[in-house]
């Protein structure tokens, strides 16, 4: 049934991409647009690695590698939080490149202090509010959900914005569907583009298939690990299993 349903899922969302194509309204061919692209990530398990087997909880290397596949198996797309200039939470679906192993960790992907680390790329118009609000205070979390694999990741990070030669370099080579070109009409590109580092400061994991949590602790808390001083990965701490 399962497969059935992934099967079902894809073909519906290439009829509407395939539908929307040609639409009179530009807002529907851009729809159709991101719908196709959706459609290639399902395909090809959302852009990251294997299949995810047993987890050690219990050690930090083995959760952070489950974290960066089930986020790369979610779809292509997370939900941004950063802080409104209210006081409050703003939230919006982005689209950042694939997180990789060496960008959180260094060249090796081990749970060492990181060397050269990159953290998790997106870009945004210099005239949207997720720009003025890390502009402000670059505290943020990227939350990538799975409702099919009951599967959860929250990256909780420090964005930083890339250097103009970086931002440049990145704006000509962007690999995502849509292209800059419908996201930026009338070659705004060159002058709206910017791009941002997450950098995580610490990782929560939640899979009810990876029996993660794998046992009851007070609150639900999820397994996590944190970036220490020395920058090294370390497991959360949390309260002992209910009896």
């Amino acid at each position: 049934l399962g497969a059935h349903a992934a099967v079902g899922t894809t073909a519906g969302l290439l009829g509407l991409a395939y539908g929307g194509a040609n639409h009179d309204d530009n807002r529907v061919r851009l729809l159709s647009t991101v719908l196709g692209g959706l459609v290639g990530n399902l395909g090809s398990g959302g852009g990251g690695g294997g299949e995810v087997t047993g987890v050690d909880q219990r050690d930090p290397t083995s959760l952070l590698k489950a974290s960066v596949e089930l986020a790369n198996k979610s779809g292509g797309l997370c939900v941004l939080s950063t802080l409104s200039n209210d006081g409050g939470v703003s939230s919006r679906m982005i689209q950042p490149l694939s997180v990789e192993l060496k960008d959180l960790n260094g060249t090796d992907g081990a749970a060492n202090p990181g060397c050269g680390l990159r953290g998790i790329v997106f870009h945004t118009t210099a005239h949207s509010t997720k720009f003025r609000e890390l502009s402000k205070d670059g505290h943020c979390t990227l939350t990538y959900i799975n409702p099919g694999a009951l599967s959860c990741v929250t990256f909780t990070c420090t964005a930083v914005r890339m250097s103009a030669e970086d931002e440049v370099a990145l704006r000509r080579s962007w690999p995502l569907i849509p292209p800059l070109s419908i996201l930026y009409p009338g070659g705004r590109a060159e002058s709206d583009f910017t791009a941002w580092r997450c950098v995580p400061q610490s990782i929560q994991v939640v899979s009810v298939p990876l029996r993660l949590p794998s046992d009851a602790t007070a609150g639900w808390a999820a397994p996590g690990i944190t970036r220490g001083k020395s920058g090294a990965w370390g497991v959360i701490e949390r309260a002992p299993a209910i009896e």
